[in-house]
């Protein structure tokens, strides 16, 4: 996993559980943040657009450290099919 992806994911996570981008470690996992069930929804809806990708729930569980989520939307994006831009990119 790239720095980038993890400096992305962590800014997302920090961002919508209203943490500090500091507090949010490679290694910690996500229900240590403090977030409740509404704040992990808003996260998945925030990943999900930020990645173009889809979730599947059992990435999203508070054990889950943000290495393994970042590691699995790295992944996950990898295997999703591109769509072509109006500028053909």
């Amino acid at each position: 996993m790239s720095e980038e992806w993890f400096e992305k994911v962590r800014s997302i996570v920090a961002s919508v559980y209203h943490v500090p981008v500091e507090t949010v470690s490679l290694d910690k996992p996500l229900g240590e943040l403090g977030a409740d069930s509404l704040d992990a929804a808003t996260l998945v809806f925030a990943l999900e657009d930020e990645f173009h990708v889809q979730i599947p729930d059992e990435c999203m569980d508070a054990t889950r450290s943000l290495r393994a989520l970042a590691e699995q939307l790295e992944s996950l994006q990898s295997e999703a099919p591109r769509v072509a831009t109006a500028d053909g990119s």
